[in-house]
């Protein structure tokens, strides 16, 4: 059996193949190789895998894990097949012992962590990396959302799975969906970030119908589309009513916000976190490979530390109070139902001045082609919720200078001391150069020095 995907972009996955019912795998027949598919690499894995078993083997499949880590053969998933019928009815695979597997398809690492799935030891917190899942996980579902009128189809479309993080829907007989999201240990913080926003912007997240803490998870209603489906400036318009609405909302909120787990990017954290950002981005630039741009010189670097700085200090003599920022708004992390809008995804969530979170949909806007006029429009949409607070200078002051900040809530994060590991992986300094580019530009503009 050999399984394709056609695209211009793609990573080619070792498959491995398990049933609950007898804890062995399939492989190929005549070459007893495990089955290897390629998949497009700027989509989601999961659903591309289900829908390749689902056509191959005319099976419905559940992803337990997926793995792309150094140290391995390439990238792998492990996948149980829901049918016991399908480890007998194929011509061209057998069933066989994980110890019977061909030594070039599968590493003593992987073989340990692979019997620990046969067998059913937990990997990790999350309900997802063990065999037989879904019965637990049902079970659970039931017990929660069954009082609410979820009949379970037996339709499940999984996102995503990989130890202890999974994202996974759950269709229902009336047509409704719930959705199932685990997260692992490195953002444990988004379960109580999740639960507090309801909490106190429930009107402008999808309802929370139930938690576990042992699985660092939580059962959430459908509430729409995502952005990436929709098109047109008033969907953006309503986005951004929303945007302003929920920032307002959550005001008498922030402590309860902050002892959750929310990030600090006020304008006194962002200025603490200044030294350790110029020391990285030296670093940084200075292992710049790329010829295609230049790397902005120790200079460059030091002046822009003392622009933000000033900008920082001007901001703080406007006195505008922080609210609850996004950080990481992207289409797929705005929902849209009819009028109403929601988001989603709240990892990176902080607490800082309410401009940075128009930046940062005004960057999404953009992303989405919608230029012309669009920006001016939006941003007047915006700030009519704050003029009975602010004169519209104020505002258009705190506007320019809180360009650059709002770019800089992405470079500090949830990292402000810049210590992380990943830190130092290639494609997160790339990322980090092109960004202080980006504020290197704001902080130069006429417009930025002339408010300064």
């Amino acid at each position: 059996m050999e399984m394709h995907e056609e695209t211009m972009y793609t990573e080619t996955f070792r498959i491995f193949l398990v049933s609950q019912s007898s804890w062995t795998l399939l492989v190929h027949k005549d070459t007893h190789r495990i089955p290897r598919c390629s998949l497009q690499a700027t989509k989601r894995v999961a659903p591309q895998l289900q829908k390749i078993i689902q056509e191959m083997l005319n099976a419905s499949s559940l992803l337990l894990d997926i793995c792309r880590e150094p140290g391995t053969l390439g990238p792998y998933a492990v996948i149980e097949v829901c049918s016991s019928e399908t480890f007998c009815a194929m011509d061209n695979l057998q069933a066989v012992n994980i110890c019977e597997l061909n030594d070039g398809d599968i590493t003593e690492a992987e073989t340990i962590r692979l019997s620990q799935i046969l067998s059913g030891q937990p990997i990790g917190k999350g309900p997802y990396c063990r065999i037989g899942w879904l019965d637990a996980v049902l079970a659970w579902v039931q017990d929660n959302a069954g009082p609410f009128g979820f009949e379970f189809n037996g339709n499940v479309r999984q996102y995503s799975a990989k130890g202890s993080f999974g994202l996974a829907r759950f269709g229902s007989k009336d047509g409704s969906a719930l959705w199932l999201k685990a997260t692992s240990e490195t953002h444990r913080h988004e379960l109580a970030i999740t639960d507090a926003i309801s909490r106190c912007c429930g009107q402008f997240t999808p309802n929370l119908i139930a938690m576990k803490q042992d699985w660092n998870a939580w059962l959430s209603r459908e509430a729409g589309e995502p952005l990436s489906d929709q098109s047109g400036y008033e969907i953006l318009e309503r986005a951004t009513h929303s945007l302003a609405g929920m920032q307002r909302a959550s005001r008498p909120y922030i402590d309860d916000l902050r002892k959750a787990g929310c990030s600090d990017l006020s304008l006194n954290a962002l200025h603490s976190c200044l030294p350790a950002l110029k020391e990285y981005l030296d670093s940084s630039m200075a292992q710049q490979r790329s010829r295609r741009v230049a790397p902005l010189l120790p200079g460059q670097i030091a002046e822009m530390h003392y622009l933000i700085t000033d900008a920082i200090v001007a901001l703080e003599k406007l006195e505008i109070e922080d609210v609850l920022l996004h950080n990481d708004l992207n289409c797929g992390n705005v929902l849209i139902n009819g009028n109403q809008v929601f988001f989603i995804d709240w990892a990176e969530a902080g607490i800082g001045h309410p401009l940075f979170g128009l930046h940062h949909l005004l960057a999404l806007a953009e992303g989405r082609n919608q230029l012309g006029d669009t920006t001016q429009r939006l941003h007047d949409v915006y700030v009519e919720h704050w003029r009975k607070r602010l004169s519209a200078e104020n505002i258009r002051k705190a506007y320019v200078l809180s360009g650059p900040l709002a770019t800089l809530c992405y470079l500090c994060g949830r990292d402000p001391s810049f210590t992380s590991s990943y830190r130092h992986i290639e494609s997160v300094q790339s990322y980090a150069r092109s960004l202080a580019r980006h504020v290197n530009r704001m902080v130069h503009a006429s417009e930025f020095r002339e408010v300064l």
